[in-house]
């Protein structure tokens, strides 16, 4: 079964400042570019530690979702990794006091419902499971096999999703500090403070706090953080804003190469005669800027190593390798299905990964990652084979 409410996808931090980017005669008010009537820059933001595992779902009724989809009722483990009251949160009594914290049902809900409806709206809270301990130290940081929380979805039913029950519970939770956002009968809410207190009152771990602060001060005072490539990066939220900073090794978007080029045009711009009153100009902040293109361009893992062999001339090796390793994540480990007999259902799904992420539309392209999926899969299915 399909995931029916996943946690929205976050847009790389390079890319998203790329390509908000305008001139002074483009900008207006209700543009990205100047949210809440500010610069970029400007928009305060929380930064937390993005944890590098298997993004997981834990509904109030108990019921678990992967990233893509649901995950089978009585599972006593996901992604090889074990379920069990020791890092999931208890849905009947955990779950259940943080709904009621949020949505206030008594006060907030309850009475603001028809007569004749008074069911309150779902809660699902999401978080990342550490999977892969021995990444960035998350063994010997007593992280394996957790599960950290990094927001959450309160879903309404149709019949209340277009009424003023949603926008009030909206208005409340705003008003008290929390950082949410309306996706048709959702409201998603982001890590801060607000919502990290919440959590951790009632036993739930959350990822580490780094640091608060304008978007720019924020950047640059954990510049030398990212370039220690320690982490896989940061999550930087803030009032309708949401936005991933990854460490080079990590950051597979065409982040680099957009601010490199935005670079690229501003310098043409401003050196545009015909533009006198420099309204063509883009704005950019330089500093941040150049923060943001150094911590992309810190590739520590291609130090040294050789040029990666092409495959049919459309991707290499490598390309394809990070990205099906991003795809598993998003799925139960690979046991699952071939002990359920279900192999064509994780090649396809993993090839639906690969075509999106990379964009892939040529024959050539589409071949060549049937191809490595195939191949992919058919090794492990082979290797899970010969160990039973």
């Amino acid at each position: 079964m399909t995931n029916p409410n996943p946690w929205p996808s976050i847009e790389n931090l390079s890319k998203w400042y790329a390509s908000t980017t305008k001139s002074a005669e483009d900008i207006g008010m209700n543009h990205p570019i100047a949210l809440q009537g500010r610069r970029r820059e400007e928009i305060f933001v929380y930064a937390y530690e993005k944890v590098d595992g298997t993004n997981l779902g834990i509904k109030c009724d108990g019921t678990i979702y992967g990233r893509r989809t649901k995950v089978a009722d009585g599972a006593r483990s996901y992604q090889n990794v074990p379920l069990g009251k020791h890092n999931i949160p208890p849905y009947d009594t955990t779950l259940a006091k943080v709904k009621s914290s949020l949505v206030s049902l008594e006060q907030v809900v309850t009475t603001k419902l028809p007569p004749n409806n008074k069911k309150a709206p779902e809660l699902i809270l999401y978080g990342e499971l550490v999977c892969i301990p021995e990444r960035y130290g998350y063994e010997d940081r007593g992280m394996k096999s957790k599960w950290l929380c990094f927001g959450g979805i309160l879903v309404f039913d149709d019949s209340n999703a277009n009424s003023n029950t949603a926008q009030e519970v909206f208005s409340s939770l705003a008003k008290k500090g929390f950082l949410v956002h309306r996706r048709g009968a959702e409201i998603v809410l982001n890590m801060n403070p607000t919502l990290q207190s919440l959590l951790e009152d009632n036993g739930i771990e959350c990822p580490r706090f780094v640091d608060q602060g304008t978007l720019k001060d924020v950047c640059l005072r954990q510049k030398g953080l990212m370039m220690k490539s320690q982490l896989e990066g940061l999550v930087i939220t803030g009032e309708n804003f949401i936005t991933k900073w990854k460490i080079g090794d990590e950051d597979e978007s065409s982040g680099l190469s957009d601010l490199k080029s935005l670079l690229a045009e501003k310098k043409v711009r401003d050196e545009d005669e015909d533009d006198v009153d420099g309204k063509r100009a883009l704005i950019v902040d330089i500093e941040l800027t150049n923060c943001l293109i150094e911590v992309a361009g810190n590739k520590t893992k291609e130090k040294g190593m050789k040029k990666k062999k092409v495959v049919n001339n459309d991707y290499d090796d490598d390309i394809l390798s990070k990205a099906i390793i991003s795809a598993y994540s998003k799925y139960d480990a690979l046991d699952t299905y071939f002990s359920n007999n279900d192999v064509n259902t994780i090649i396809n799904a993993l090839v639906k990964e690969l075509v999106d992420d990379l964009g892939a539309s040529s024959k050539g392209q589409l071949r060549c990652i049937n191809k490595f999926v195939g191949s992919a899969i058919g090794n492990a299915y082979k290797k899970w084979k010969n160990a039973k």
